[in-house]
């Protein structure tokens, strides 16, 4: 373009600032997502108030610990490139800092001579004869004349520019009293990148990195991606899943059986729940899964007392050779059987791969429970899938006694729950016992095992239904086929043990534990130990009433605090944080990741011949102890006038043992009959001092005038009528 100069970016400042740009953009989401990922791995289990120290739970913080090493090493390189970025960041600033922009100042004649702006004609000819006597070529040294000419050109330019009119006019127009200049435009570029020698490089790296490396890319997360639904399940099992929820009251070893054929099963690598991608699971011989249907078939027969054997049939017609479906089925069978498999490196494999399978399965256990919920109305499926994750967490058989979820209590304990004076079927039962019976039934324990049964039993939560009100918006009642808003206030606490302060329990030598515990994470269960020892509540419950004074035995834990009846508020959250779980993990030590507890709300219609459809299903994902919490449910009103009987269920997602069954009773009623619009003269007026008064008393004043136009108007035809009435008689 004529008249146009190019300027590139010689020092490299403002390209800096372009990649300092580019570098805070992805620098901080990045370190934001690193500083989440190595806080999370750390041990909470460790820091909960439920740190059990039984040996189940110490290996399991010991796989935990060596799980968050491996992932370290793994995330090595996360850190460097992390730590060459900010390193680079650094360097970009101090250069910025350090280097000159270099650009011409905008002519200024009165700065030359050294006046200020608004000097008058005496003024610019005095500083120009005084410049001129020391710049002038003729007054310097020898060596200096090529520098006092140039200035001196400056000088006799700016003295001309204000003092000529045809320069001046140049220099308020153009800028310059030369008139006008060609036009400078700066590119933030170093020349090196558009000369004919690192043109070719430039484009080379552009087609390395748009050409080949983004659709490369692109087309690998999109191969990963096009197959999964956004809830991290493949299409192909949610079609699965769909198909066979069809069927309603499905068995417990049919929802089993459904989790293992799962697709996801035959991949190389599949998505977790929290997004981790795992290798998918290893092939084994006939022979190898013979053993392994041997050591569970065992387990199974004396954890549970009931007889596990191959299924001769699966859904759909599914082939029962398939040796990977058998596989995965016989692994959640181990879990829960709770088997211990052996240190070999087969078993060793099967363990971990039990740990993957049992995760992996509790995500496709909410993917049912939702497409139950979305798809069909058979509440005794949406119950039993609450169930079975319970199950999943805890590695209890379905039905089995609540009190196994406690440490150290085993089918030998429980025989004598069961006598003729008295029968335990729950934790809050084993804690409401008289100190003696409870020790006596426990008698099997060493005292360090029964302070940690005692510990967990502590921490076990009660759930109350405070209420349960029914609300139509804008309706003092609700009316058929209304949307209602159902709102439950719902309420969690603990107990304590009577008669018994856990704290005061003598306590285990550390050693025995790690003793108990062989393997080669030795060191890694002897730091779960001591971070169990040093732990909040680790030494029994550090709860206090008011004035610090330890709570009455007995006493509930939200009695001893002074706002049990504050409901939970929802706080406001900023853009860039993340809602904190205030609810502490449950005690599942065969659960292989910390699991925090959610509840579900399940509310259905009793309908005749006792049947239940299903109305909603709703989750509270956080319900803290001692703290109100308000639940809404929405459901359509039934389309006529009377009395309906509702059910409701409130079901953990963790504990078994737990859920509150409730019946709540919806009187449907005719809509209130419309009232009549209030007469203006009942409308107060405003005043007349404002603005709406004074139009509202000029619109009175033309319809009073409109009033006596027309009562005049009438007045006068009526007179006209009898005058003329008159005429004719």
């Amino acid at each position: 373009m004529a008249g146009m100069k190019y300027n590139y970016d010689e020092s490299g400042l403002y390209f800096s600032y372009f990649l300092i740009s580019f570098l805070f953009i992805g620098l901080l989401p990045w370190t934001y997502s690193l500083y989440q990922e190595f806080t999370d791995s750390s041990d909470s289990a460790a820091k909960s108030k439920l740190a059990c120290s039984c040996d189940d739970c110490t290996r399991k913080r010991a796989s935990s610990i060596s799980r968050s090493k491996k992932r370290g090493k793994d995330s090595q390189w996360k850190l460097i490139a992390t730590a060459v970025g900010y390193v680079t960041l650094l360097f970009l600033l101090y250069k910025i800092s350090t280097t000159s922009s270099g650009e011409p100042e905008l002519y200024n004649p009165y700065k030359i001579l050294g006046i200020s702006e608004g000097a008058d004609s005496t003024e610019i000819r005095r500083a120009f004869r005084k410049l001129s006597l020391v710049w002038h070529p003729d007054k310097v040294d020898e060596e200096k004349k090529d520098a006092a000419g140039e200035m001196y050109v400056e000088i006799s330019k700016a003295y001309k520019a204000l003092t000529d009119e045809d320069i001046r006019k140049n220099w308020e127009e153009f800028g310059h009293p030369d008139g006008k200049q060609a036009v400078s435009v700066g590119i933030a570029l170093p020349a090196w990148m558009v000369d004919a020698a690192g043109r070719n490089k430039v484009l080379a790296m552009y087609v390395v990195v748009l050409g080949i490396g983004l659709p490369i890319f692109v087309s690998r997360w999109w191969s990963s991606a096009k197959d999964y639904s956004p809830s991290r399940v493949l299409y192909k099992t949610g079609d699965l899943l769909k198909a066979a929820l069809r069927v309603e009251n499905m068995r417990f070893s049919q929802f089993l059986e459904l989790l293992s054929l799962a697709f996801e099963w035959k991949l190389d690598e599949f998505p977790l729940a929290d997004g981790r991608i795992v290798k998918g699971l290893s092939q084994n011989t006939p022979e190898e899964l013979s053993k392994l249907y041997t050591i569970v078939r065992d387990a199974f027969d004396e954890r549970t007392g009931e007889r596990f054997e191959k299924p001769k049939k699966l859904l759909f017609n599914a082939p029962v050779d398939d040796p990977t479906w058998w596989k995965v089925l016989l692994l959640l069978y181990a879990h829960f059987a709770r088997v211990r498999f052996g240190d070999s490196a087969l078993e060793a494999r099967w363990e971990e791969e039990r740990k993957l399978v049992v995760e992996k399965s509790l995500h496709l256990v909410g993917a049912m429970l939702q497409t139950a919920a979305a798809n069909y109305p058979f509440t005794g499926n949406v119950i039993a899938l609450i169930e079975l994750g319970q199950c999943l967490v805890q590695a209890l058989w379905i039905h089995q006694s609540p009190l196994l979820q406690l440490p150290y209590v085993d089918r030998e304990i429980m025989k004598h729950t069961k006598t003729k004076k008295r029968e335990i079927k729950t934790i809050p039962q084993l804690l409401e016992m008289k100190p003696e019976d409870r020790q006596q039934l426990l008698r099997t324990l060493q005292p360090d095992q029964y302070r940690s049964c005692l510990l967990v039993a502590q921490g076990y939560p009660i759930v109350e239904v405070a209420s349960a009100e029914a609300k139509v918006l804008g309706e003092e009642r609700v009316i058929p086929e209304s949307f209602v808003t159902l709102f439950v206030r719902i309420r969690m606490t603990t107990k304590r043990a009577e008669g018994e302060n856990v704290a005061e329990v003598e306590q285990r030598p550390e050693l025995s534990t790690q003793e108990s515990v062989s393997g080669s994470d030795g060191d890694a269960v002897a730091g779960a130990k001591a971070a169990v020892d040093a732990s909040p509540g680790a030494n029994g419950p550090a709860t206090k009433g008011k004035k610090g004074k330890p709570a009455a035995d007995g006493a509930t834990k939200a009695d001893e605090g002074g706002a049990e009846e504050d409901e939970e508020e929802q706080k406001t959250l900023s853009w860039w944080e993340t809602p904190k779980m205030s609810s502490e993990p449950v005690h599942a030590p065969f659960y292989p990741a910390d699991k925090r507890p959610g509840w579900w709300i399940v509310f259905g219609f009793r309908g005749p011949n006792n049947n239940i459809p299903l109305l909603s299903v709703s989750k509270l994902v956080d319900l803290s102890e001692g703290k109100t919490k308000v639940a809404k449910v929405t459901f359509r009103a039934p389309p006529k006038v009377g009395v309906y009987q509702f059910v409701m269920w409130i079901k953990s997602d963790s504990w078994v043992g737990t859920d509150v069954f409730k019946d709540v009773k919806l009187v449907v009623q005719e809509p209130l009959p419309q009232t009549d619009e209030p007469d203006d003269d009942d409308i107060s007026e405003p005043d007349e001092d404002t603005l709406a008064g004074a139009f509202t008393a000029a619109k009175k004043e033309l319809a009073q005038m409109k009033r006596e136009i027309t009562g005049t108007a009438k007045k006068s035809g009526e007179d006209e009528d009898d005058d003329s009435s008159s005429d004719e008689d």
